[in-house]
């Protein structure tokens, strides 16, 4: 039996995830502002939480109040939407491997518009939680300023959502 595509994603969703947890702590160690601009790359999928995801970020990690070099904050933006930018990239190529691989199912989800169904074919809760597991054991050693359970909460709650939405995203918009 050949290698499921999915499981051959994993070491780039894993790799993807470890460059956000660094995107995150850079801009965690600067000024609030200026927040980054998000550019999406296929404006067909939804934005993330940016804002849910700073706050959250803050919280956990108050920045400094001082001026920072406003090159260095602008870096850390930048770096932080390409990370949340490749993360959504992969999750469209995951939506578009489910579709392969569910494809009756998918398309029937899809052109009867049962968004609700389309999402639970789309979910991944073992997948989801091993996700949360690697992300908390990875936390600390790739963000120390952000506590793993403060990490394991910005997964849980803003970027597995938004990346499903990206995935249904994906296969439903034009």
């Amino acid at each position: 039996m050949p290698p499921d595509p999915l499981d051959a994603l994993l070491p780039e969703l894993r790799e993807a995830d470890r460059a956000l947890l660094r995107a995150l702590a850079e801009r965690a160690r600067l000024p609030r502002d200026p927040a980054p601009e998000w550019i999406p790359p296929d404006p067909r999928l939804p934005p993330p939480p940016l804002a849910e995801i700073l706050y959250t970020l803050f919280l956990e990690s108050p920045p400094p109040e001082s001026d920072t070099d406003g090159h260095a904050v602008e870096t850390a933006n930048r770096a932080l939407a390409a990370a949340l930018a490749a993360r959504q990239r992969l999750a469209a190529r995951i939506a578009d491997e489910t579709e392969r691989r569910l494809f009756g199912d998918v398309r029937a989800a899809v052109e009867t518009a049962d968004g609700e169904r389309l999402r639970g074919l789309l979910a991944d809760l073992p997948g989801d939680l091993r996700t949360l597991d690697f992300i908390g054991n990875t936390a600390g050693e790739t963000n120390p300023g952000l506590p793993p359970d403060a990490a394991r909460f910005l997964w849980r709650e803003y970027l597995l959502p938004w990346s499903l939405d990206s995935q249904a995203a994906q296969l439903t918009e034009p």
